[in-house]
């Protein structure tokens, strides 16, 4: 789920921090940094590429903003998060162990 925080300085890069804990069960925390304001979409994905849900999808300002995916139904594995702003991608791997 997309639990999100804002900080008072603007990042100067998009950039998306390492997920903490990674492994983790059932929750994990990552941060990405926002340079201007503009469309983000978060997606989880499996280890095959199949999309397991659009964790955030919307504007949001220049900032950085925490996200935490919590998922206690999914089954152990490896996945991966992708993160679009405006043309430019960023992914992370994360383990889901139980």
């Amino acid at each position: 789920m997309g639990i999100e925080d804002n900080t008072t300085e603007v990042p100067t890069n998009f950039r998306m921090g390492n997920a903490s804990p990674n492994p983790f069960n059932p929750q994990t925390t990552f941060t990405l940094d926002l340079p201007n304001s503009g469309n983000l979409q978060i997606s989880l994905f499996d280890s095959r590429g199949s999309l397991v849900e659009t964790v955030f999808n919307g504007m949001k300002e220049a900032a950085t903003h925490r996200f935490i995916i919590e998922r206690s139904g999914l089954s152990s594995g490896v996945y991966f998060v992708q993160a679009i702003f405006g043309n430019q991608q960023l992914v992370q791997k994360i383990l889901l162990l139980k």
